[in-house]
């Protein structure tokens, strides 16, 4: 299987990696998962590693980790575009002190290569080449910044509120509820009530409050029955109001993080047009003043969200993200007046200008990377005095620029369009290489909390990780 993944890995030219660390029965795990876009633009998703983690999970040892686990499988910083983690300190000082941190492959603003001959250089090399940094570049997954978005950011705002009491008393008859459900004799009179189960909330799973709090008010005109035989506090009419409101303050972040942890078609790409879809949804609920106790929170909420996920709201080092979106026959540059409302029209057409200089580059990168792979003899022969070079490369952006212009006016949203478009294709396979989220490593370790049962308690910490990884890349 290793074999296989080397051999997977070789072929493919972009793709990302996402990490991250689990504990659980007194032992902790590093996971290691890796992705990319295939020729015909579908997702592949491979699990790199799942190893023990001893010690303390300090940023030196995540670093130690990572470099280990690229070894192994011959990984290099020219082929990975990043790495996706969570908001953990840990990882974020890892990749400060370690990881890339100029834009995608290494091109600037101006789609400028800063660094040549990557193709042949080793792991030790790259790391003099990049300023002794040995970690690709660093993402930090969305989805975690959205939760706590809706826990963290939510809280502190309803605490300056007046309805945080309110608040304080509807979320403990809620708990009240959950505390019953993994108590069979409770549990049995949860289901003859309600006629099927109840979720509780899960502090590792982000949507889990909001999918409880939805199944609760799904049951709205059972509830008095049930706290009446768990012999609880009953929910009044204007509890029931509040869970509404509280779970239409929550929905367009609940959508937004379901949406991007998609298992497929879910690319770097998306991120922008969610984050104005967000903001939009949070607009309209402003206008609309249809809250009687969480209006308040819901306008404010929207500040956060722009503080939250400031460089992307005001597009600033995020050039990455800006072509991702272009390339994304679904979106290409419609989000970006609901981004940021304040947008002219000259930033609007400053951004298009900017993906298509991107764009433009990377096909004259590409054209030079492939005339010097291979000297021919016709090299050697020169008939003319006036640069042919010059006149070949005025060609090629004339080129470009129009694929690119016929790409733009394209009307189909179907992705199977950039067949028509090979430079954006690539460009396309390019720039999405990287995840919004780091669902894939949750996910991992979802496989690996059930092959962690009680009866396989005396497996290897190797045997533990062969055994979940044939689970996990049994497609190959």
């Amino acid at each position: 299987m290793i074999d296989k993944l080397k051999m997977e890995l070789s072929d493919c030219e972009f793709f990302c990696t996402t990490a991250d660390v689990w504990s659980t029965k007194h032992r902790s795990f590093f996971g290691y998962t890796c992705h990319w876009l295939d020729d015909s633009l579908q997702i592949k998703s491979i699990a790199l590693a799942c190893k023990r983690f001893f010690g303390s999970h300090t940023f030196d040892r995540i670093h130690d980790a990572i470099i280990e686990i690229h070894t192994t499988y011959g990984l290099t910083l020219n082929k990975i575009v990043a790495t996706v983690t969570d908001n953990g300190s840990n990882f974020v000082k890892a990749f400060k002190e370690f990881g890339v941190n100029t834009p995608l492959m290494f091109l600037d603003a101006n789609g400028n290569n800063d660094v040549e001959d990557l193709e042949e250089m080793q792991l030790e090399d790259l790391s003099t080449n990049f300023g002794g940094n040995t970690l690709p570049r660093h993402i930090r997954c969305a989805t975690h910044t959205l939760n706590l978005l809706a826990t963290t950011d939510v809280l502190r705002i309803l605490k300056t509120d007046t309805s945080y009491d309110k608040h304080n008393n509807v979320m403990k008859k809620c708990s009240d509820i959950w505390n019953k459900i993994n108590r069979p004799k409770t549990s049995e009179i949860i289901v003859s009530v309600l006629g099927s189960q109840l979720q509780y909330p899960v502090v590792t799973r982000w949507n889990s409050l909001y999918d409880s709090i939805k199944g609760l008010i799904s049951h709205k005109e059972k509830l008095s029955t049930l706290c009446e035989k768990l012999e609880l506090t009953k929910f009044h009419e204007s509890d029931i109001r509040y869970l509404e409101e509280y779970l239409q303050l929550l929905q367009p972040i609940a959508d937004a993080i379901q949406f991007l942890q998609k298992d497929n078609g879910m690319v770097y790409g998306f991120l922008l047009p969610t984050l104005a879809t967000i903001r939009s949804k949070y607009r309209k609920m402003q206008l609309t003043q249809a809250m009687h106790y969480l209006q308040r929170v819901a306008n404010l909420l929207e500040a956060d969200l722009e503080k939250r996920f400031h460089k992307y709201f005001c597009l600033e080092e995020v050039n990455d993200a800006i072509v991702a979106s272009a390339l994304c026959p679904e979106v290409k540059l419609r989000w970006v007046r609901s981004l940021n409302p304040e947008f002219t029209n000259e930033k609007v057409a400053e951004v298009n200008e900017l993906v298509k200089s991107i764009v433009v580059s990377e096909f004259n990168t590409d054209t030079e990377r492939v005339d010097n792979s291979e000297e021919t003899n016709s090299q050697f022969f020169d008939f003319s005095f006036i640069d042919e070079s010059t006149q070949q490369l005025e060609l090629s952006q004339s080129s470009i620029e129009g694929e690119f212009i016929a790409y733009m006016v394209d009307k189909s949203p179907n992705i199977i369009i950039l067949h028509r478009y090979p430079t954006i294709k690539r460009a396309y396979i390019k720039y999405n290489a990287p995840l919004p989220t780091s669902a894939p490593v949750e996910r991992l370790f979802s496989f690996a909390s059930l092959l962690n049962a009680p009866r396989r308690g005396h497996l290897s910490d190797d045997s533990f990780e062969k055994l979940l990884l044939l689970k996990v890349n049994n497609s190959l």
